[in-house]
C-alpha cells in the first residue's frame, strides 16, 4: 500500500475538488465499501476501503470493517491482523469486539482471549462518567 492519498481513491476524492466536495465523495466512498459489506460482498467491500486514502484507511473504523469482511469470509488470521490495527489506532474501541473475541475463540488463542475479555471490562480511568452520573438519583 502507497502514503496518504495514492491509489484512485486520491482522484475519487479529488484533490482540487473544494472541502465539503471531497468530504461528500468520501462519504459516498465509505458508503459504497459499507453497502458490499453488507450484502455480503466482502473482498468488493475489502477492495474498497483499501482505495481510501491511508489516513482514512487507517482508522479504527474502517479496519474494524475490514475485519468484519475478512471474517465472514473465514479469513481469521487477516482477520484478526485488522482488528489488532483497529485497537492499535483506537485503543478504547469497543465495536467489533465480539467479532475480535470470536475470531481469537476459532483460532484458539485462548490467552488472547483472555487479555480481550480484560480489556472489554477494564473501566476507562479516565472516564468522567462516574462523576457526571453520581449527581443524578
Amino acid at each position: 500500500r502507497g502514503g496518504a492519498g495514492d491509489g484512485p481513491a486520491a482522484g475519487v476524492l479529488g484533490e482540487a475538488a473544494s472541502g465539503p466536495e471531497r468530504a461528500v465523495a468520501l462519504l459516498r466512498h465509505l458508503a459504497d465499501a459499507y453497502r458490499s459489506l453488507s450484502l455480503f460482498r466482502c473482498q468488493e467491500a475489502i477492495d474498497a476501503f483499501e482505495r481510501l486514502p491511508q489516513a482514512h484507511f487507517k482508522s479504527g473504523w474502517v479496519l474494524s470493517q475490514v475485519g468484519r469482511a475478512h471474517y465472514e469470509m473465514v479469513r481469521y488470521s487477516d482477520a484478526l491482523r485488522a482488528f489488532k490495527k483497529a485497537h492499535d489506532v483506537e485503543p478504547h474501541r469497543l465495536a467489533g469486539m465480539e467479532l475480535h473475541s470470536t475470531i481469537l475463540w476459532h483460532l484458539k488463542r485462548e490467552v488472547d482471549l483472555c487479555h480481550l475479555a480484560k480489556r472489554a471490562v477494564e473501566p476507562d480511568r479516565a472516564s468522567r462518567l462516574p462523576e457526571i452520573t453520581r449527581d443524578y438519583p
